[in-house]
């Protein structure tokens, strides 16, 4: 994430963003690893306290290619939204009963926050078939 140059632009400007927010927690994938341990560093450079880091897997196909778009990855049907974040809930290890797929996205969302458990969630996970 530089520049041409060699500059570390990217892991600046995240930094500062962060302290001049005043940000506690980041949520990233765990391909962002190294990016965090930058930024912590530009943080404590610039003595203001890192926030909280939480790196989630990453979903990976068969041969451990990332899903994104510029892969092809098949895109999340966005009809049924509450079906696609209990597939994201089971991809992070927390059970979630099928009901919620057809749910309103209040009654999915009430009982995520409830039952949401970080000690659950897996290292690296390969995203099930479509």
């Amino acid at each position: 994430m530089y520049r041409a140059d060699g500059v570390y632009s990217f892991h600046l400007a995240s930094a500062v963003d962060e302290a001049a927010l005043d940000i506690t927690d980041v949520v990233r994938g765990a391909d962002l690893l190294e990016s965090s341990a930058r930024q912590i560093y530009v943080l404590s450079q610039l003595q203001r306290p890192a926030p909280h880091y939480i790196h989630l897997p990453v979903a990976v196909d068969a041969s451990g290619t990332k899903l994104s778009k510029q892969t092809g990855a098949t895109a999340v049907d966005t009809a049924q939204p509450a079906a696609a974040l209990c597939s994201v809930m089971r991809f992070l290890n927390q059970p979630v009963p099928r009901r919620l797929e057809r749910a309103p996205l209040e009654q999915f969302w009430a009982y995520a926050i409830e039952h949401w458990d970080l000690s659950r969630v897996s290292a690296q996970r390969t995203a099930p078939a479509p």
